[in-house]
């Protein structure tokens, strides 16, 4: 049995760096988190008693238009994906490149789809001091 919870960042002020290095016009963000869940069943019974979440997976889907300066995610193994928004940075840790998907319709430019995997994430707040 898994859970799964989806996030889409769509926010104008998202910026998204691989390695340090910005990804040219990234259109939308999506984060699909999987938990795997294991039930606990006493002996005898047909019910589970508990459930206990197990580890979780990460799957980042980025939407880009194709540009001559854009990352070329073929050429990493395993990097970090940095998500810089205006209330703090996501950090998704040893992310694959999984597919790529190219979609492209007459008169409009050409639109990637990549799909990662990352093995860990992490949110870090933006701290403002006041004076």
């Amino acid at each position: 049995m898994s859970y799964i919870r989806s996030i889409a960042y769509t926010d104008s002020d998202v910026q998204v760096f691989a390695n340090n290095v910005q990804i040219a016009l990234v259109r939308s963000i999506t984060e699909n988190v999987k938990t795997r869940m294991y039930p606990l069943k006493a002996f005898g019974e047909l019910q589970p008693l508990s459930v206990i979440p197990g580890g979780r997976s990460y799957e980042i889907v980025l939407t880009r238009e194709e540009s001559a300066d854009g990352v070329d995610f073929t050429l990493l193994d395993e990097f970090d994906l940095n998500l810089k928004k205006s209330a703090g940075v996501i950090v998704y840790s040893n992310c694959r490149l999984e597919s790529t998907e190219i979609v492209r319709k007459a008169g409009e430019p050409l639109i990637e789809k990549l799909r990662f995997t990352a093995e860990g994430r992490k949110e870090v707040p933006v701290w403002t001091t006041t004076t």
